[in-house]
């Protein structure tokens, strides 16, 4: 079977049928169009979810159920799978101690997290109407203090932060399946402001 291409960039209309391209010397080109995310923010599948600005959460010390600074809870049989992009942590005020930023998780086999706060969602399309299907909580209680799998770095020690912001690119790493809660959470009390950007697929 002999594959064909056009050397050179091509114009081209959304549902026209057309040749691979190729560069001079032979090989495919492929690039990324616009934006890394583009694609998903224009489609209105990607959400983000944050802490009211100036108003931090303060997590306990350690892995906790009643106090996680940031929750996002996939409900039981939501029909689809949370592809979690970036999150983001500002440190708000120097902690008593060195803190340490994670994030955990609960398992679909625990009950549901209990959302007393929802946070600040939106499309990230910014003037998109419509509500995720993933739900994220500024205020929540979880089932059970969740296990820790992924750390996000901290500060060292109680002096100043020197407006620490965290940015962790988890670019679809992590997945959050129908029933699973993942949440921030740290080892060390420390009052943060966070968020969460996430792509909701389709199973």
């Amino acid at each position: 079977m002999k594959i064909q291409g056009k050397v050179g960039t091509q114009r081209l209309s959304d549902g026209v049928e057309a040749d691979m391209r190729l560069s001079r010397s032979g090989s495919v080109v492929t690039s990324q169009s616009g934006g890394q995310y583009t694609e998903a923010s224009l489609g209105g599948n990607m959400y983000i979810g944050s802490d009211l600005g100036g108003t931090a959460v303060t997590t306990q010390g350690g892995l906790s159920a009643t106090t996680p600074a940031l929750t996002l809870y996939n409900p039981v049989g939501s029909g689809v799978n949370l592809s979690l992009m970036t999150v983001t942590i500002g440190v708000t005020a120097s902690p008593a101690a060195a803190a340490t930023f994670m994030l955990a998780y609960n398992l679909a086999t625990a009950a549901a997290p209990t959302l007393t706060t929802l946070a600040n969602v939106t499309n990230a399309q910014l003037t998109k109407n419509g509500q995720p299907i993933g739900q994220c909580a500024r205020v929540s209680t979880l089932a059970a203090a969740p296990l820790a799998f992924r750390f996000l770095g901290g500060t060292a020690g109680a002096a100043g932060i020197e407006s620490t912001n965290l940015v962790d690119h988890v670019d679809g790493e992590v997945i959050i399946p129908p029933g699973v809660a993942i949440s921030v959470q740290s080892t060390s009390a420390a009052a943060i402001l966070a968020s969460f950007t996430w792509e909701e697929i389709i199973i």
